[in-house]
């Protein structure tokens, strides 16, 4: 088991290590830090640190999110798109520049500021091989310390050891349970600044919302997208130069274009299904009937994070009907098309689904904040009426009736295992990562809730 107590620890053990490892470390122990620009009020100020510079944080937030997505969509890169990402990063990181004297002289954002540069030099350093990514990686995990050491260096030993105790090395860590922090170590004072940037996205979500489904997810150790955070990474400088307004519509783009599954990709999984069309059809309409089950429990409303389960069951039936329907002339490339618009509306069910999870996130960290009863019972009014969040309403409603012809069927793991099973067989392996998220939503989101409402409902019934 590894165990660091500082820097020269972390160097030293670098050195036996591959290249990467270090890249992944310096990425993580950043994105750690990340919160330290939400300590934005002179009182907020860490003991014995200097105060922040003036700026707001508005001006300061978007940089630093842009420099955290690019070290961690270079330690998460495949070869061939590593050095764009390195591009990227030797671009971005002059402005991330700081020299390394006493961390206890800096403001906390000039620690996060060094941090972000060592998360970017450590990518720099290994793709110009200049031998300077151990002591970046280091370096950005002694710039975290400074906000908490035990649980830093703690942090970084645990990513470690998860890494080299599985067959899944750094994908193990990146989507691990526990997250970027064990348990309940996140600095209180890192918590009090996540706490203030996740308010000031909720103040314009319009700018803000991917962020914060994306800080979330990676706090929590449930995000998977390393393709989506690439294309980010690489929208035009002249772009992020515009401002928030500007890089959201552009990630908005991004999101849209993407294709769950590429017309090439559909139509060989359309050959391969018409080569066995009654087992095929057959797990289609099984999965047409799931779904209708659970919309029909639901009578037929179904809320908001879960709109996109209709197109879908619709797509199934026809993808159903079309493996069986021998006479078309143009057969395999309807199939082909039917199978695009179901696997982009997974997609689609998926990210809705964050959102929702980004939107609760959010309503939790404001009623951490909130220092009144009246402000929490205002919040709890606003969540009310937001459909990306009183949903819960229907897990509660069938965490007091059981499962059955009810609510709960929509949120049942035979639901979501069946989805997760079959339509792994109908689109195809170039469709995994979306389909695979949906039983990972499940696990994140859905299956929480329920738990949550159960426990609730058990106390209220005893």
């Amino acid at each position: 088991m590894v165990e660091f107590a500082d820097e020269t620890d972390i160097e030293a053990w670098l050195k036996d290590q591959p290249d990467q490892v270090s890249i992944h470390l310096a990425a993580r122990s950043a994105l750690r830090a990340l919160p330290g620009f939400g300590l934005a009020d002179q009182e907020m100020a860490l003991p014995g640190l200097g105060l922040n510079d003036g700026a707001s944080l508005s001006e300061v937030v978007l940089p630093a999110l842009r420099a955290a997505i690019l070290s961690a969509a270079a330690a998460n890169a495949p070869t061939e798109k590593f050095s764009l990402l390195v591009a990227a990063s030797r671009s971005l990181r002059s402005k991330y520049r700081a020299g390394r004297g006493a961390a206890s002289l800096l403001s906390p954002r000039s620690l996060v500021r060094r941090a972000l540069s060592a998360a970017l030099s450590a990518a720099a350093s290994v793709e110009s091989r200049n031998g300077l990514w151990r002591e970046a990686a280091a370096a950005a995990v002694g710039d975290t310390a400074a906000f908490g050491r035990a649980s830093a260096f703690a942090a970084a030993s645990r990513d470690v050891n998860v890494a080299n105790g599985t067959n899944d090395g750094w994908c193990a860590v990146w989507q691990n349970e526990q997250g970027l922090w064990i348990g309940k170590d996140e600095p209180e004072v890192l918590r009090k600044g996540r706490k203030a940037i996740l308010k000031y996205f909720s103040g314009n979500e319009s700018d803000w919302a991917f962020w914060s489904r994306w800080y979330l997810a990676i706090l929590a150790g449930t995000w998977s997208d390393w393709e989506l955070c690439r294309d980010i990474a690489l929208i035009p400088d002249d772009i992020w130069e515009e401002g928030p307004a500007a890089v959201a519509d552009a990630i908005r783009k991004i999101e849209h274009q993407r294709k769950a599954l590429p017309p090439e990709a559909a139509r060989t999984q359309a050959q391969h299904l018409l080569r066995d069309p009654k087992r095929s059809s057959l797990y289609a309409a099984g999965l047409a009937q799931l779904l209708g089950t659970a919309i029909h429990a639901v009578g037929n409303a179904l809320p908001d994070p879960f709109a996109a389960a209709e197109p879908l069951q619709k797509y199934l039936q026809q993808i159903s009907a079309v493996l069986l329907a021998t006479h078309l002339t143009d057969q395999e490339a309807q199939l082909a098309k039917l199978l695009e618009q179901a696997a982009d509306t997974v997609a689609r069910l998926v990210r809705e689904l964050r959102e929702a999870q980004a939107e609760i996130g959010l309503l939790e960290a404001k009623l951490a904040a909130a220092e009144t009863a009246a402000e929490k019972a205002e919040l709890q009014a606003q969540a009310a009426e937001n459909p990306k969040i009183n949903w819960r309403q229907k897990v509660s409603d069938s965490a007091l009736t059981g499962f059955g012809e009810n609510t709960g069927a929509l949120f049942s793991g035979v639901l979501w295992g069946g989805l997760g099973v079959g339509l792994m067989y109908l689109l195809g392996p170039d469709a995994n990562d979306a389909v695979a998220a949906t039983s990972q939503c499940f696990n994140d989101i859905i299956q929480p809730v329920y738990l949550r409402e159960v426990t609730q409902a058990v106390s209220l019934d005893i």
